[in-house]
């Protein structure tokens, strides 16, 4: 296993453990708390991003490692368990863009589609445990994905696919445009979660 692999899996060890702390403080009250990232309007529809976003991203990463380019994508909790924070059966087409085309905008929003947002999640579809659950799967899924990648393979160029990349980045550093698009996210939500107002401990 090469540097940049060992890099890449401490990465994705620190993002999955980083989400779980923060799903794990989350009550369903904390989902309706207003956030300032473009991808949605409060935690709640931010947390659905990220869980919706975790299947097309596997899809993709799985089928560019075994060097086929593109991937069919799977249906909804086919490669995350059944870690969606409401149900996905609004009409909405995830297949095409998560959210974010890694290859055209590197700048603080990673091409968000702001058009598109999440409603919070109701009381009774918040599952925290399946949540973490699906983080959990996910992350052993993609670390066994990227685990012993070559430099020739980290270097390779995919093809273009909408919602990752253009066709001009390295695996590498989409990988690392992946990353910093979770990191973005969990610091939106932090700082949306430390302005809530203190609840009455009584």
């Amino acid at each position: 296993m090469n540097g940049r692999t060992n890099e890449i899996l401490r990465i994705v060890d620190r993002l999955d453990a980083e989400l779980i702390d923060l799903l794990s403080g989350l009550t369903v009250p904390d989902l309706a708390t207003p956030c300032d990232d473009p991808s949605g309007p409060t935690v709640g529809a931010i947390v659905a991003h990220l869980a919706e976003g975790r299947p097309q991203a596997i899809a993709w990463l799985t089928a560019t490692v075994r060097g086929l380019g593109t991937a069919p994508v799977p249906g909804p909790g086919a490669a995350s368990g059944h870690d969606h924070p409401h149900g996905d059966d609004h009409g909405h087409d995830h297949g095409h863009d998560h959210g974010h085309d890694h290859g055209h905008d590197h700048g603080h929003d990673h091409g968000h589609d702001h058009g598109h947002q999440h409603p919070v999640p109701a009381a009774g579809q918040f599952d925290e445990a399946a949540l973490i659950e699906g983080v959990r799967q996910a992350g052993t899924v993609i670390r066994g994905l990227l685990d012993g990648l070559t430099e020739e393979q980290l270097d390779s160029v995919p093809p273009a696919v909408e919602g990752f990349t253009d066709g001009t980045r390295t695996l590498f550093q989409i990988i690392n445009d992946l990353a910093e698009h979770q990191t973005q996210h969990l610091d939106y939500m932090r700082k949306a979660l430390a302005g809530r107002p203190t609840r009455d401990a009584g």
